[in-house]
This record gives C-alpha cells, sequence and structure tokens, in this order.
C-alpha cells in the first residue's frame, strides 16, 4: 500500500514569535488586521527577501529591537506560531508568510510565560543539534543541549542543566538549582525555580532567573538581566537589570540600566530601599 504524502514527510519545525498590536489587534497604525487566537494570519505581499516589508513582523522568541513596539498604553502582545523554515532574519526583527495566533496577552509577562512554557514540551531526544532543534530533560540533574540556530534545551528536573548555543536559542531550567545559558544572539535564558542560575552571553539576549535567590547574567550589548527576590544580576554595555526586592511591607520591582548608574560586567543586588549594590562576582 502506498503512503500518503503526508505519511511520509515530517512536519515542520516550528518556531513562535512575539510581536505587539493595538487592542483590536491591529498593527501598522490601524491598517493590518491580524487574527485572534486559533486562526491564521497571512500577509498579502509575502516576498522572501531579507529586506523589511512584503511579510509579517515580529521578534523570534519575543528577543529583538524593542523600538519597534506599538507604541501607547493599550498594547496588545501577541504570540504566532510560524513554520521555522520560512522566518527570514531582519537584524533586530524577523519577517515570515503566515502564523496560527497562540496567545492574546495584554503584557508582556504573559506573553513570555507562553512562550517559556512552550519551548519546555518534552522532546524525544535530550540532545538536538541541527537548526531549529528541541532538547528536553525532565529528570533531576539532568542535561538538554540544543545547539543549532532557533534551538530550544529544556531541564525540568531538579538540579537540571539547559543549553542553547545558536543564535535564537532558548534555554529553560525550572526545577530548583537549575543553570540555563543561552550563548548566542538574540537568546533567552530562563531559569525559574529557587537559586537558579541564567546566563545570556550574546548581543540582546535575555535572562531571567525568577526564583528566589537566583543569578542572572546578561552580558552581550544591549541584553537584560531579571531575577526574584534576593538575587544577583549583571548586564553587559547599554543592558538593563530588572530585580525584584521587599520594602518592608511589600514586594517592589527595581529596574537599573548599564551606563546610566550601573556599571558594564558588574554584579548587583537591591537592598530594602530599592538601591542597587554592588556585590562580587
Amino acid at each position: 500500500m502506498t503512503k500518503s504524502k503526508s505519511a511520509l514527510e515530517p512536519a515542520p519545525a516550528k518556531v513562535l514569535v512575539l510581536r505587539t498590536c493595538n487592542a483590536n489587534l491591529l498593527s501598522r497604525g490601524g491598517k493590518f488586521q491580524w487574527s485572534p487566537v486559533g486562526e491564521t494570519t497571512t500577509a498579502p505581499d509575502w516576498r522572501a527577501n531579507a529586506e523589511c516589508g512584503n511579510g509579517l513582523h515580529g521578534w523570534l522568541w519575543g528577543s529583538g529591537d524593542w523600538d519597534l513596539k506599538e507604541k501607547g498604553k493599550d498594547i496588545t502582545w501577541l504570540v504566532v506560531e510560524v513554520d521555522a523554515e520560512k522566518v527570514v532574519n531582519l537584524g533586530g526583527k524577523v519577517k515570515f508568510p503566515s502564523g496560527k495566533t497562540l496567545a492574546v496577552e495584554k503584557s508582556w509577562a504573559a506573553a513570555m510565560a507562553f512562550i517559556r512554557g512552550y519551548a519546555s514540551y518534552p522532546a524525544a531526544e535530550s540532545n538536538a543539534t541541527g537548526d531549529s532543534g528541541h532538547a528536553s530533560a525532565t529528570g533531576d540533574s539532568g542535561h538538554a543541549s540544543a545547539t543549532g540556530n532557533y534551538g530550544h534545551a529544556s531541564a525540568t528536573g531538579y538540579s537540571g542543566h539547559a543549553s542553547a548555543t545558536g543564535n535564537y536559542g532558548h534555554a529553560s531550567a525550572t526545577g530548583n538549582y537549575g543553570h540555563a545559558s543561552a550563548t548566542g544572539n538574540y537568546g533567552h535564558a530562563s531559569a525559574t525555580g529557587y537559586s537558579g542560575h541564567a546566563s545570556a552571553t550574546g548581543y540582546s539576549g535575555h535572562a531571567s532567573a525568577t526564583g528566589n535567590y537566583g543569578h542572572a547574567s546578561a552580558t552581550g550589548d544591549y541584553g537584560w538581566a531579571i531575577t526574584g527576590y534576593d538575587g544577583r544580576a549583571k548586564a553587559g554595555k547599554d543592558g538593563c537589570i530588572t530585580m525584584a526586592y521587599h520594602d518592608g511591607k511589600r514586594m517592589r520591582i527595581a529596574v537599573g540600566y548599564v551606563g546610566e548608574g550601573l556599571k558594564e560586567g558588574i554584579t548587583y543586588t537591591v537592598n530594602s530601599k530599592g538601591d542597587f549594590v554592588e556585590v562580587a562576582a
């Protein structure tokens, strides 16, 4: 019996793109309509060239040039699923011919939480070396490594290690004492458990250690380091740091900018007054 074409060909690898619209899912000054959750948006003028325009645009895995987001207070964040092979890198953003809307959120944090959850879905193998590969290690002390561009590595057990070494990679360590490392440009490293470590060393990387006592390092230019309560963080040139602290009454957030009070490559914590304090690395 002859197998159907769909049975012979594997499904294309998927990536997620984050973008902003207004409250009515309109972009381009209110002229282009994006589709709601579960539906697909298609560019009517698609061209597969490395030039802005002629396609749909956004930030691959939520990383890129933030100056491109919609302006105003009623911003809506869309998470769009796209065929990886059709993504065109434009530097700071990507473009693609079509994508399925998976989530519509009112905040960046909620949209990125969705993206991190998507990235942590178990994969068949714990090591993926090709572009757009997925690697997952779900047991305690597991190791997951995705070395190609657009790769995902997820270690969900206690004391796990996740490493994504290609550009636009995403590494997630969700158990306590986990380590997540994204070494390529525009990478994301997320360690969500207690006392986790997250490191994004490439250009415009994001490192997030949101559990208590975490360490976040975004040492490439324009990076963003984020920590939970009593964390440690450092960032590279023109980077920023966001840290949680308790002022004696409630939890609050302190934001600092390298070059505007904070020093490049220096590790900081935050005291109960919200002041950034240098600490030993």
